[in-house]
């Protein structure tokens, strides 16, 4: 017999539980107890996500047990000590996952307790105002709300994330799209027609994004200096300039989304005069 129990809704099981359970780890977010011994299985979880993180482990137990053996009596106590355990997966590269791998992907991550999710896009993205340079097979924000609505169920968050800077070949390489850029594989930076093309794009996936922060990438800026424009305007302000005027307003765009901004940290790296710039809450992804 298995039984489940979750926290506050007995109080007088609390208070037994208590007396088991060390008060340097009593509800612990996402913490649970599973006990196993001759008779049953008892799983209780101080959240709803403990909860289920105790049936996880339970599962992974049962994977591992020879049919015939007896199962071994046990108590786990246990709780996450990171609060972010995030995977990211790079969809935009090689042949691009169908839905149902994609949800067998989020099972398996559930099943590891990974809560975070994020997919790495650059031009698999096909919506209604730009699905022109998508292939025929592109991921859309209504498949992304579906992923979602799936990984919630398992206590994941989809982080959304598109990239807004370089890493733009394949987008560019469409005509109707060369327009927006300083070089083959970049964005003209903080060109206004550039920018409208990324908030379009980033009011299509942010209602699709469960998690807090939205991610606009922005890596491996290289080009910052090239092309006579570029150059000339490099040479006035600074190449850490010329990247910030252009992180800057999508940062912002994503903070009236009431989502929290997030971008890799290489370039800051290199510039790192423009960090204290930032808007303070953005966080950066090493």
């Amino acid at each position: 017999m298995i039984r489940l129990k979750l926290s506050g809704q007995n109080l007088n099981f609390d208070k037994e539980m208590r007396k088991i359970i060390p008060d340097s780890v009593w509800n612990k977010k996402e913490g649970y107890v599973l006990s196993i011994n001759q008779k049953e299985i008892f799983i209780y979880g101080f959240d709803q996500a403990g909860l289920l993180y105790g049936v996880q482990s339970l599962r992974q137990l049962v994977s591992n047990w020879n049919a015939g053996n007896p199962f071994r009596v046990q108590t786990l106590i246990d709780y996450p000590t990171l609060a972010f355990r995030g995977v990211m997966d790079d969809i935009s590269r090689g042949p691009l996952s169908n839905m149902e791998f994609l949800k067998k992907q989020i099972d398996r991550l559930g099943l590891l307790k990974i809560n975070v999710f994020s997919f790495y896009i650059e031009h698999v993205l096909k919506t209604e105002k730009h699905d022109a340079f998508a292939p025929r097979d592109g991921i859309t924000p209504a498949q992304l709300q579906e992923l979602a609505t799936y990984a919630d169920s398992l206590n994941i968050k989809i982080m959304g994330s598109f990239q807004s800077l370089g890493h733009f070949k394949q987008i560019l390489t469409h005509p109707s799209y060369q327009h927006l850029g300083a070089s083959e594989r970049m964005l003209a930076p903080a060109d206004q027609a550039s920018l409208q093309f990324l908030y379009e794009i980033y009011d299509d996936l942010i209602p699709v994004s469960s998690h807090e922060i939205f991610n606009i990438n922005c890596d491996e800026a290289y080009d910052l200096d090239r092309g006579a424009a570029l150059s000339e305007l490099a040479g006035e302000i600074g190449k850490g300039q010329v990247y910030f005027n252009h992180i800057f307003p999508l940062l912002q765009h994503v903070i009236k989304q009431n989502k929290t901004p997030g971008l890799w940290g290489d370039m800051l790296l290199q510039y790192p005069v423009i960090i204290d710039q930032l808007p303070a809450n953005t966080v950066v992804f090493t």
